[in-house]
């Protein structure tokens, strides 16, 4: 999904795996959700704020014309070789890297799609972690476990 010649050969190795998976007993893959560029861009481009209002264009765009029907397709890929589960990791510099954005891209694709749930990638970003295991609910589907360390902010 990312633009240029890195994108293609990222979608080709996630394809690829995909159809590994199941030969190896593996029933569900754990990924990355790719980020497009807007219209023309060469690199992917993480929109996460409303202004100028250009922003919201081109964060339109993404879902619409790159990031659902990618999704589809990769879906429809995955479900053919047998995989019934994507867990995306919300990460920052991604399409899905929070919450909201997850069951955005659940919403329009299906329940294959679902989260790998690592809240250290949450806890970076100020998120709670508990409060994103409530909504995500069902459509958690793994989980990354690991130790972070929390530093509260420096008084003044």
């Amino acid at each position: 999904m990312h633009p240029g010649p890195g994108g293609r050969e990222h979608d080709q190795v996630a394809r690829k795996t995909i159809s590994l998976a199941p030969l190896l007993g593996v029933d569900r893959v754990v990924m990355m959700s790719g980020l497009p560029g807007g219209p023309g861009d060469a690199n992917p481009n993480w929109i996460t704020v409303s202004w100028p209002p250009e922003t919201t264009q081109i964060l339109d765009w993404q879902w619409t014309e790159v990031v659902i029907p990618y999704w589809r397709d990769l879906v429809g890929h995955a479900q053919a070789q047998g995989i019934h589960k994507l867990a995306l990791e919300m990460h920052a510099h991604q399409a899905v890297y929070n919450v909201p954005t997850l069951l955005r891209l659940r919403e329009e694709v299906g329940p294959a799609v679902g989260a790998n749930f690592d809240p250290s990638h949450l806890m970076w970003m100020d998120a709670d972690p508990l409060a994103a295991i409530e909504a995500l609910g069902e459509a958690i589907c793994t989980s990354t476990r690991r130790t972070p360390v929390w530093n509260p902010p420096a008084s003044p």
